[in-house]
């Protein structure tokens, strides 16, 4: 495989290997996970479980992105995201009723209207932005005006779509940061300043000055970054896992799965990030040996990503 082959894949397989590890204490109060789990060995053995929302609506918004040739298409994206809907994958309470009325024929600007949608904070657009960052990782203007369309497909509050661009973003820039150290606080300063929300700059600035202390606590972490399935609980803590072990995608998910609270939004955000930086290679193999299903296979992630490649080498070549 290419270098970017790689990236791509490790990019949509960390995607998926963060949601399935995160379901492992998905919803557990933080402190409850360090009682059931001494250290970060104990979370390092775990074996990842059923994928959940995050990887079909990533999935869906890539294939979306190849088929509309760049050129975003809420429509289709609207009906990928029903065809591929699952109220049995974890999605969120304002995601999943935009999904169901989407699954009942509703338009998907009236879907994203109704109640849930118009008002919604969540992470779920977050959760599913990382295509975007390898797509337009050249065009940051590009890049933001389609993590923004795609998050209001079923996000309509200011934060939820600032959390989409954000994690787009990250994933656009330890892409293009592949193969050369990464500056952790820089890395965090360099997305606070693409902020235009006081919130999230606010949180950022503080994932930065974080990132370098030892023996931070990880009730400290929580206090300040969040472990919530809002967007701002979960974009900047996601960040900060990948920065704070940027050589390392098992450090990267170790270090969010002892977070707990909203753990497959965080472990998914974290992986994608993660596997941009650092390829496929870099993902655990006894990992990867449980991820998939008869529904959804490494196979189909791995050729939804050749997909993206081609799309980016066409663009480049058409440009």
């Amino acid at each position: 495989m290419t270098d970017r082959k790689d990236r791509f894949a490790g990019c949509l397989l960390g995607v998926l290997v963060g949601d399935g590890m995160g379901v492992r204490v998905q919803g557990l109060e933080r402190r409850l996970v360090e009682q059931r789990f001494a250290d970060s060995d104990s979370l390092r053995v775990l074996s990842p479980g059923p994928y959940g929302a995050a990887t079909l609506m990533t999935l869906a918004l890539a294939s979306s992105v190849v088929a509309a040739g760049g050129a975003f298409a809420a429509e289709d994206f609207a009906r990928r995201l029903a065809d591929t809907y699952d109220g049995d994958r974890g999605y969120g309470r304002g995601t999943e009723r935009v999904l169901e009325r989407l699954c009942n024929g509703e338009a998907w600007q009236r879907a994203a209207a109704g109640p849930g949608g118009r008002a919604s904070f969540g992470n779920g657009a977050a959760t599913r932005s990382a295509p975007l960052g390898l797509a337009f990782a050249g065009d940051v203007d590009r890049l933001r005006w389609t993590a923004e369309q795609a998050a209001a497909v079923t996000h309509g509050h200011v934060l939820a779509i600032e959390g989409a661009v954000l994690q787009a973003l990250a994933v656009a820039m330890a892409l293009q940061a592949a193969g050369r150290p990464i500056d952790a606080e820089g890395f965090l300063r360099s997305l606070a300043l693409q902020c235009r929300t006081r919130e999230f700059a606010a949180r950022m600035r503080t994932a930065a000055e974080l990132v370098g202390r030892k023996n931070l606590r990880r009730a400290v972490l929580v206090e300040r970054l969040g472990n919530a399935p809002t967007a701002l609980g979960s974009v900047a803590t996601a960040a900060f896992c990948f920065a704070r072990h940027a050589n390392s995608f098992e450090d990267s998910i170790v270090e969010a799965l002892g977070l707990g609270g909203a753990s497959c939004s965080i472990t998914s955000m974290t992986g994608a990030i993660a596997g941009a930086y650092l390829g496929d290679g870099s993902i655990p193999e006894r990992w990867l040996e449980t991820c998939g299903d008869t529904v959804l296979s490494l196979s189909e992630v791995h050729s939804v990503a050749e997909g993206l490649v081609g799309f980016v080498e066409s663009s480049a070549a058409c440009g």
